[in-house]
Protein backbone atom coordinates (compact mmCIF):
# COMPACT_ATOMS: atom_id res chain seq x y z
CA UNK A 1 0.00 0.00 0.00
CA UNK A 2 1.41 3.55 -0.86
CA UNK A 3 2.25 5.93 1.54
CA UNK A 4 -0.40 8.24 0.35
CA UNK A 5 -3.33 5.34 0.56
CA UNK A 6 -2.45 5.07 4.37
CA UNK A 7 -1.63 8.43 5.15
CA UNK A 8 -5.66 8.62 3.73
CA UNK A 9 -6.64 5.96 5.72
CA UNK A 10 -5.25 7.15 9.28
CA UNK A 11 -6.78 10.22 8.59
CA UNK A 12 -9.85 8.81 7.76
CA UNK A 13 -9.45 6.97 11.47
CA UNK A 14 -8.72 10.08 13.38
CA UNK A 15 -11.65 12.03 11.59
CA UNK A 16 -14.18 8.70 12.92
CA UNK A 17 -13.07 8.90 15.90
CA UNK A 18 -13.07 12.46 16.96
CA UNK A 19 -16.38 12.43 16.08
CA UNK A 20 -17.33 9.55 18.29
CA UNK A 21 -15.40 11.09 20.83
CA UNK A 22 -18.07 14.68 20.09
CA UNK A 23 -20.66 12.60 20.69
CA UNK A 24 -19.82 10.73 23.88
CA UNK A 25 -19.10 14.16 25.37
CA UNK A 26 -22.40 16.22 25.12
CA UNK A 27 -23.69 18.30 27.89
CA UNK A 28 -25.11 17.02 30.77
CA UNK A 29 -29.12 17.26 30.68
CA UNK A 30 -30.44 20.53 32.83
CA UNK A 31 -33.53 17.69 33.85
CA UNK A 32 -31.02 15.69 36.18
CA UNK A 33 -31.31 15.07 39.86
CA UNK A 34 -27.93 16.93 40.33
CA UNK A 35 -29.16 20.00 39.15
CA UNK A 36 -31.99 20.21 41.87
CA UNK A 37 -31.80 23.20 44.20
CA UNK A 38 -33.76 24.99 46.85
CA UNK A 39 -32.97 28.90 47.26
CA UNK A 40 -34.46 31.61 49.17
CA UNK A 41 -35.28 35.39 49.09
CA UNK A 42 -36.44 38.17 50.95
CA UNK A 43 -38.55 41.31 49.65
CA UNK A 44 -39.41 43.48 53.03
CA UNK A 45 -42.08 46.50 52.70
CA UNK A 46 -39.63 49.17 51.14
CA UNK A 47 -39.30 46.42 47.82
CA UNK A 48 -35.51 45.32 49.22
CA UNK A 49 -34.43 42.07 48.67
CA UNK A 50 -31.73 39.96 49.97
CA UNK A 51 -31.03 36.10 50.34
CA UNK A 52 -29.11 35.95 53.32
CA UNK A 53 -30.69 38.72 55.64
CA UNK A 54 -33.24 41.40 55.93
CA UNK A 55 -34.10 44.22 58.06
CA UNK A 56 -38.00 45.63 58.23
CA UNK A 57 -39.87 47.02 61.59
CA UNK A 58 -42.49 45.81 63.36
CA UNK A 59 -45.75 44.80 62.18
CA UNK A 60 -44.65 45.08 58.22
CA UNK A 61 -45.25 42.25 56.25
CA UNK A 62 -42.59 40.43 54.39
CA UNK A 63 -42.40 38.42 51.89
CA UNK A 64 -40.29 35.25 51.49
CA UNK A 65 -39.52 32.99 48.42
CA UNK A 66 -38.86 29.92 48.39
CA UNK A 67 -36.81 29.22 45.01
CA UNK A 68 -36.99 25.36 43.89
CA UNK A 69 -35.51 24.10 40.93
CA UNK A 70 -36.66 20.76 39.87
CA UNK A 71 -39.32 20.20 42.85
CA UNK A 72 -40.26 16.44 41.09
CA UNK A 73 -36.74 15.29 43.13
CA UNK A 74 -37.64 16.89 46.19
CA UNK A 75 -39.99 14.96 48.76
CA UNK A 76 -40.52 17.64 50.90
CA UNK A 77 -38.81 21.40 52.49
CA UNK A 78 -39.18 21.54 56.25
CA UNK A 79 -39.57 25.46 56.97
CA UNK A 80 -38.81 26.47 60.32
CA UNK A 81 -39.06 30.02 62.16
CA UNK A 82 -37.25 30.92 65.04
CA UNK A 83 -37.33 34.06 67.65
CA UNK A 84 -34.19 34.71 69.51
CA UNK A 85 -35.31 32.80 72.29
CA UNK A 86 -35.17 29.82 69.97
CA UNK A 87 -38.83 29.30 70.01
CA UNK A 88 -40.09 28.12 66.84
CA UNK A 89 -42.96 30.81 65.76
CA UNK A 90 -43.73 28.99 62.65
CA UNK A 91 -43.53 25.16 61.56
CA UNK A 92 -44.76 23.55 58.33
CA UNK A 93 -43.52 20.67 56.08
CA UNK A 94 -43.75 21.60 52.12
CA UNK A 95 -44.73 17.97 49.96
CA UNK A 96 -46.64 18.93 46.95
CA UNK A 97 -45.24 21.57 44.17
CA UNK A 98 -47.21 23.32 41.27
CA UNK A 99 -44.12 22.96 38.82
CA UNK A 100 -42.30 20.28 38.22
CA UNK A 101 -39.39 22.41 36.31
CA UNK A 102 -38.84 25.49 38.60
CA UNK A 103 -41.50 27.00 41.37
CA UNK A 104 -41.34 29.81 43.21
CA UNK A 105 -43.64 29.47 46.86
CA UNK A 106 -44.11 32.88 48.70
CA UNK A 107 -45.41 33.60 52.09
CA UNK A 108 -46.09 36.72 54.30
CA UNK A 109 -44.79 37.29 57.22
CA UNK A 110 -45.22 39.93 60.11
CA UNK A 111 -43.86 39.86 63.57
CA UNK A 112 -44.86 42.18 66.46
CA UNK A 113 -41.57 41.83 68.64
CA UNK A 114 -38.72 43.62 68.03
CA UNK A 115 -35.56 40.88 67.79
CA UNK A 116 -33.60 38.65 65.13
CA UNK A 117 -35.55 35.91 63.13
CA UNK A 118 -33.94 32.64 62.39
CA UNK A 119 -35.57 30.70 59.04
CA UNK A 120 -34.10 27.37 58.74
CA UNK A 121 -35.21 25.64 55.30
CA UNK A 122 -34.63 21.57 54.91
CA UNK A 123 -35.35 20.07 51.87
CA UNK A 124 -35.59 16.17 51.98
CA UNK A 125 -34.74 14.22 48.25
CA UNK A 126 -34.86 10.12 47.95
CA UNK A 127 -32.37 11.28 44.28
CA UNK A 128 -30.09 13.66 45.76
CA UNK A 129 -28.17 14.84 48.74
CA UNK A 130 -29.35 18.81 49.60
CA UNK A 131 -27.92 21.03 51.80
CA UNK A 132 -30.42 23.44 54.43
CA UNK A 133 -30.09 26.85 54.12
CA UNK A 134 -30.47 29.31 57.00
CA UNK A 135 -31.05 33.05 56.89
CA UNK A 136 -32.04 35.27 59.29
CA UNK A 137 -34.86 38.51 59.71
CA UNK A 138 -34.36 41.25 61.54
CA UNK A 139 -37.23 43.65 63.21
CA UNK A 140 -36.64 47.15 64.59
CA UNK A 141 -39.12 49.21 66.30
CA UNK A 142 -40.92 51.89 64.08
CA UNK A 143 -39.21 55.47 64.32
CA UNK A 144 -40.63 59.19 63.92
CA UNK A 145 -42.60 61.45 66.13
CA UNK A 146 -45.89 59.70 65.98
CA UNK A 147 -44.57 56.42 66.89
CA UNK A 148 -42.49 57.88 69.86
CA UNK A 149 -45.36 59.52 72.00
CA UNK A 150 -47.03 56.34 71.80
CA UNK A 151 -45.44 53.89 74.56
CA UNK A 152 -46.57 50.73 74.88
CA UNK A 153 -45.91 49.16 78.55
CA UNK A 154 -44.57 45.73 79.03
CA UNK A 155 -46.89 42.97 79.03
CA UNK A 156 -47.07 39.67 81.28
CA UNK A 157 -48.13 36.45 78.88
CA UNK A 158 -49.69 35.75 82.53
CA UNK A 159 -50.77 37.47 85.46
CA UNK A 160 -50.78 34.96 87.97
CA UNK A 161 -48.69 32.06 88.74
CA UNK A 162 -49.03 29.06 91.71
CA UNK A 163 -45.90 27.11 92.56
CA UNK A 164 -45.49 24.12 95.65
CA UNK A 165 -42.41 23.84 96.67
CA UNK A 166 -40.27 21.81 99.72
CA UNK A 167 -39.05 23.95 101.84
CA UNK A 168 -35.68 22.62 101.44
CA UNK A 169 -36.45 23.41 97.22
CA UNK A 170 -34.95 25.99 94.75
CA UNK A 171 -37.82 27.71 92.62
CA UNK A 172 -36.53 29.56 89.67
CA UNK A 173 -38.17 31.56 87.39
CA UNK A 174 -37.02 33.14 83.57
CA UNK A 175 -39.11 36.37 84.05
CA UNK A 176 -38.12 37.49 80.35
CA UNK A 177 -39.63 34.42 78.98
CA UNK A 178 -43.16 35.32 79.67
CA UNK A 179 -42.88 39.25 79.54
CA UNK A 180 -42.32 41.51 76.34
CA UNK A 181 -42.41 44.68 75.40
CA UNK A 182 -43.70 45.58 71.95
CA UNK A 183 -41.69 48.76 71.38
CA UNK A 184 -38.70 46.73 71.93
CA UNK A 185 -37.81 48.58 75.45
CA UNK A 186 -35.36 47.36 78.18
CA UNK A 187 -37.33 46.31 80.60
CA UNK A 188 -36.26 46.22 84.05
CA UNK A 189 -37.76 43.69 87.39
CA UNK A 190 -38.34 44.58 90.68
CA UNK A 191 -40.52 42.54 93.64
CA UNK A 192 -43.30 45.14 95.47
CA UNK A 193 -45.06 44.74 98.46
CA UNK A 194 -43.65 43.09 101.54
CA UNK A 195 -39.96 41.75 101.35
CA UNK A 196 -38.89 37.62 101.27
CA UNK A 197 -35.28 37.47 102.74
CA UNK A 198 -34.86 34.19 100.61
CA UNK A 199 -36.48 35.52 97.37
CA UNK A 200 -33.77 37.53 94.51
CA UNK A 201 -33.68 39.06 91.25
CA UNK A 202 -30.95 38.96 89.20
CA UNK A 203 -31.04 40.04 85.55
CA UNK A 204 -34.39 38.50 85.07
CA UNK A 205 -33.98 36.03 86.71
CA UNK A 206 -36.18 35.29 89.88
CA UNK A 207 -35.85 33.09 92.34
CA UNK A 208 -37.14 31.54 95.72
CA UNK A 209 -35.43 29.45 98.25
CA UNK A 210 -37.89 27.02 100.50
CA UNK A 211 -36.69 27.64 104.17
CA UNK A 212 -38.68 25.89 107.37
CA UNK A 213 -39.35 30.18 107.95
CA UNK A 214 -41.68 30.57 105.09
CA UNK A 215 -43.02 27.56 104.64
CA UNK A 216 -47.13 28.45 103.71
CA UNK A 217 -48.36 30.32 100.90
CA UNK A 218 -46.10 33.26 99.98
CA UNK A 219 -47.43 35.96 97.84
CA UNK A 220 -44.72 37.75 95.79
CA UNK A 221 -45.80 40.64 93.06
CA UNK A 222 -43.14 41.63 90.99
CA UNK A 223 -43.55 44.68 88.59
CA UNK A 224 -41.85 45.10 84.94
CA UNK A 225 -41.01 48.78 84.03
CA UNK A 226 -39.75 49.97 80.74
CA UNK A 227 -37.79 53.14 80.67
CA UNK A 228 -40.82 55.65 79.58
CA UNK A 229 -42.76 54.54 82.83
CA UNK A 230 -45.20 51.69 81.62
CA UNK A 231 -45.48 48.76 83.71
CA UNK A 232 -46.98 45.41 84.23
CA UNK A 233 -47.31 43.24 87.59
CA UNK A 234 -47.60 39.37 88.08
CA UNK A 235 -48.47 37.80 91.09
CA UNK A 236 -46.34 34.91 92.51
CA UNK A 237 -48.31 32.61 94.53
CA UNK A 238 -45.58 29.95 96.60
CA UNK A 239 -46.99 26.82 98.41
CA UNK A 240 -43.55 25.96 100.53
CA UNK A 241 -44.16 22.35 102.60
CA UNK A 242 -42.34 20.93 105.49
CA UNK A 243 -40.25 18.22 103.71
CA UNK A 244 -39.96 15.82 106.89
CA UNK A 245 -37.01 15.11 109.02
CA UNK A 246 -35.15 17.56 110.27
CA UNK A 247 -32.25 14.95 111.65
CA UNK A 248 -30.43 15.16 107.68
CA UNK A 249 -26.99 16.41 107.38
CA UNK A 250 -25.71 18.43 104.63
CA UNK A 251 -27.16 21.02 101.87
CA UNK A 252 -30.77 19.18 100.87
CA UNK A 253 -32.05 20.44 97.45
CA UNK A 254 -35.03 18.41 96.58
CA UNK A 255 -35.85 20.55 93.37
CA UNK A 256 -39.34 19.39 93.59
CA UNK A 257 -42.17 21.57 92.82
CA UNK A 258 -45.30 22.10 90.65
CA UNK A 259 -46.38 25.12 89.02
CA UNK A 260 -49.84 26.24 87.59
CA UNK A 261 -50.20 29.59 85.50
CA UNK A 262 -53.27 31.62 85.12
Amino acid sequence: MSRIKIFILLTTIIVVFSGLNFHCNLPESPDTPSNTKVNIIFRNSRFEQNSQTITDTVGNPIQMGLIVNLPEYIDSIQLTIKDDTGAAVFDTTIRSFKETQADTIWKVLSFSKVGDVTVLVIPYSTSVQLNQISASIHIIKKDGPEQQNDNHSPAWSIHTITASIYDTARYTLSLSQICSDIDGDIITYETIGTSLPYDTIINDQYQFIGKPSNTGLNIIKIIARDANGGNDTLKNRINCYFFGNRGLTGTRYHNFFTIKRQ
